[in-house]
């Protein structure tokens, strides 16, 4: 098997694909929370996530979420536990498989354990009725 090919430093695989290209691949909600909603996004798929597999998965289950946020009139800061279950109800009746339903809630618990952690997200929409979490000092 072939390595993959590296640029002119060696470091970096050519045609990698790199942090820059996220906001373009997730809806406008992200964007619309600002620099520090993106930056946290930022590192967690391409930081905190080191299987491809995993991390192309969980990129797909967030970026569904965000376009059903989007749909229903949401914004980042006004996702509640409410409208996690709203859908992962609504992959149910889709007739998605139990795996799949888990996996988007894992995607969907660490995504917004990285934006609460950047302070975008105040109160963590997948811990249901969960406190208001602030960094302690």
């Amino acid at each position: 098997m072939a390595a993959p090919s590296r640029s002119a430093s060696g470091l970096v695989p050519v045609g990698q694909t790199f942090p820059s290209s996220l906001p373009s691949q997730l809806p406008q909600i992200l964007a619309r929370a600002g620099k520090a909603a993106v930056f946290a996004a930022e590192e967690f798929f391409f930081g905190r996530i080191r299987n491809e597999h995993t991390r192309a998965a969980y990129l797909i289950a967030v970026r569904r979420f965000l376009l059903w946020a989007e749909n229903h009139g949401l914004e980042m800061n006004t996702i509640m536990p409410k409208d996690v279950g709203q859908y992962i109800d609504g992959l149910r009746k889709e007739n998605t498989s139990v795996a799949t339903r888990k996996q988007h809630l894992a995607a969907l618990r660490h995504f917004f354990d990285a934006q609460v952690i950047r302070v975008t997200h105040i109160r963590h929409p997948t811990i249901g009725g969960g406190p208001i979490l602030r960094p302690s000092h």
